[in-house]
């Protein structure tokens, strides 16, 4: 058998010729220096802000353009992308949602939005599917043991929600609106920026709504007799923010967020009346102060409800 050769080449002879040295082009381009981007900075993982990089626990952040290229609604739709994280839902959109960290129980692991912690006094847990993430700038996940920071309910991990804040640019108004299947509408208003030329005062309003009417699961026609309603879903929030910077060195501000919904569910047996609603309601109300005392000192105070 033949093994096959290349054309032009003598397989049991090798040639080598000697080159001059090589020489580059005064005109050749040079290699492209980048700039240098500034690390990204969290402040959940050790509660002060540090890089990311640099974080001991492990941590994911999702900036706003994070939340509007993942094309998720709300928060359950989010969390899956987080290593580490399983979501559980009992139901379509709006139903009760349970959040596992790392093999951690739903109420081991703690929700906080702008600082404040948040729960459910029935639950146990927070009613996650009730946060939109039309009203959140970006959130941050800590997975892993953080209770010597945050207490018990942090064995699994903490998902920390920063809602919009005004920036110092002059107003701006954004408005969108989208429709889909099953008689789904999501519409979203807002607007933010700084009150005065300085930027010293700085202040957001949005408001967004979903609605949708969903589908039955059981089937009316083989399984008689069953509930025909859909599991439909409705939720509105809010969120307002308000801050003043005194000088370089102090700031006060207040925020202030709410997200209130209606969730339906299907029965197999019941009758065509029968309502099953559920209504559930998310609040964080938090004033805040922060300072620079010295160099080396740097003091905040907030209260929340």
């Amino acid at each position: 058998m033949a093994w096959p050769q290349r054309v032009g080449a003598n397989p049991t002879q090798s040639k080598v010729e000697k080159m001059g040295p090589v020489t580059v082009a005064a005109g050749q381009p040079q290699p492209v220096k980048h700039p240098r981007l500034a690390p990204q900075v969290v402040v959940t993982a050790a509660r002060v802000a540090s890089p990311l990089t640099h974080t001991l626990a492990p941590t994911t952040s999702f900036s706003q353009q994070d939340l509007v290229d993942s094309g998720a609604l709300d928060l359950p739709a989010l969390l899956p992308a987080v290593a580490g994280a399983q979501v559980v839902r009992n139901g379509g959109p709006g139903a009760t949602s349970s959040l596992f960290l790392r093999g951690a129980a739903a109420t081991q692991t703690l929700l906080l939005i702008d600082g404040v912690r948040v729960d459910s006094a029935s639950l146990g847990s927070t009613q996650l599917a009730q946060l939109m993430l039309a009203q959140f700038e970006r959130v941050e996940v800590v997975s892993g043991n953080v209770s010597a920071l945050y207490g018990s309910n942090a064995i699994g991990g903490v998902v920390h929600i920063f809602t919009k804040a005004g920036g110092q640019q002059p107003p701006k108004l954004n408005v969108l609106a989208e429709m889909g299947s099953h008689h789904t509408q999501h519409q979203q208003a807002g607007i933010s920026g700084a009150l005065d030329s300085a930027g010293a005062t700085t202040f957001s309003l949005h408001g967004s709504r979903l609605k949708t009417e969903g589908l039955a699961s059981p089937n009316t026609k083989r399984l008689q007799p069953a509930h025909p309603n859909a599991y439909d879903f409705f939720a509105e929030s809010i969120t307002a923010a308000l801050k003043h910077r005194f000088n370089p060195a102090w700031l006060a501000g207040v925020r202030f967020y709410q997200s209130h919904g209606t969730v339906g569910s299907d029965q197999a047996y019941g009758y065509p009346t029968d309502l099953n609603l559920a209504n559930n309601r998310v609040r964080a109300l938090s004033l805040h102060v922060a300072g620079q005392l010295s160099e080396s000192w740097r003091t905040s105070l907030m209260m929340a409800n």
